[in-house]
């Protein structure tokens, strides 16, 4: 997997947080209670595995612009979005209710810090070991500097994907994956949305249709404020 330096970054914080939710999640399950060891990685699939989501490869060779959209191309990156004030506010809350619904009788957590905002769902199931979903607002990450904007690293990266959904907001995808986790990387203009999940759940189809939805609402909020 071809990485960025940013998404390099990035990936290490998930590793760290997620481990630190985990963490919390087994010493509230009780000393009794054996932990589970986290599931390896996935294997490798003869198809991409945003294939099933409807989602399509992003192009691999530079832009090909004509004189007219040459002009109207942004002069820069656009502002990054105003943090949410709360998981509720931003509307995942409501978002992720069917992909919680999954987890053994989730714990919600919010924790908010200076330029991110991480929203997580732990269950906990003595056959299973842990299960956490963790979503986290980062308005300084994303890799879309502006509208349509596909970076140097997404082209030719199998990894990378768009769906409808999110090319009507301008951004791109990229699954994401290692032995403790899982997940989609959601770069959208001004606002990266990093979906992870601890084990396996065969959700991220739901996670992703979250992270989607969650995204139009901030950018209806964010036009509003502008």
């Amino acid at each position: 997997m071809k990485l960025s330096p940013r998404n390099a970054s990035a990936i290490r914080w998930r590793q760290g947080a997620v481990a630190a939710v985990v963490a919390g999640l087994v010493a509230g399950c009780g000393g009794g209670q054996e932990a589970t060891a986290p599931p390896g990685p996935r294997e490798e699939a003869s198809e991409p595995l945003w294939t099933r989501w409807g989602g399509t490869a992003v192009p691999s060779g530079p832009p090909e612009r004509s004189d007219a959209a040459a002009a109207d191309a942004p002069a820069g990156a656009v502002d990054p979005l105003p943090l949410p004030g709360s998981c509720a506010s931003s509307g995942l809350t409501d978002a992720m209710e069917d992909a919680a619904e999954r987890l053994t009788d989730p714990e919600f957590t919010e924790v908010r810090a200076e330029g991110r905002l991480e929203c997580s769902w732990a269950g906990y199931a003595p056959r299973e070991g842990s299960q956490v979903v963790l979503v986290t607002f980062l308005p300084e990450r994303s890799e879309v500097e502006y509208p349509g904007h596909v970076p140097e690293s997404a082209r030719g990266n199998p990894d990378y994907f768009t769906t409808p959904e999110l090319e009507a907001l301008g951004g791109l995808a990229v699954v994401t994956g290692g032995e403790m986790f899982s997940g989609v990387d959601v770069h959208l203009p001004g606002m990266l949305m990093s979906v992870t999940a601890h084990r396996d759940l065969d959700e991220d189809e739901l996670l992703l249709e979250a992270a989607t939805e969650t995204a139009s609402r901030l950018f209806e909020a964010g036009s509003t404020e502008r």
